[in-house]
């Protein structure tokens, strides 16, 4: 049983880290600049540089990728470029709502179970 479980945790934490690449390296296939896309068209070549610095675009691919693999790893997911949040608590807002929620359903589920048998 133990192998199992940990058959199936590699394999989850594999297939994580494929998506990641995957996700990675589609972003970087794509045409264009990201700062200059943030940015606009009526963007000085001097800002654009700046933001590219800002968002460590000056940097090679696979140290951007690593660099953030590590910090994922420590449990920094980084910050939004539409909000300016970072992603954690972004996506953990309204986990404990959603978790008493499921919590109350399921033991609502269970007494309607018992009461009609």
């Amino acid at each position: 049983m133990k192998r199992l479980v940990l058959q199936r945790v590699l394999a989850g934490v594999l297939t994580l880290w494929l998506v990641s690449v995957l996700i990675f390296v589609g972003t970087e296939l794509l045409p264009g600049d990201v700062a200059s896309a943030i940015l606009g068209q009526s963007a000085t070549p001097e800002t654009v540089a700046a933001l590219r610095v800002s968002l460590g675009l000056d940097h090679p691919a696979l140290q951007r990728y690593g660099l953030w693999l590590l910090q994922f790893l420590h449990g920094d997911l980084g910050t939004s470029l539409t909000n300016g949040r970072p992603v954690a608590r972004t996506c953990c807002r309204g986990f404990t709502t959603r978790c008493f929620l499921r919590a109350m359903r399921r033991l609502l589920r269970c007494r309607c179970r018992c009461s009609s048998a």
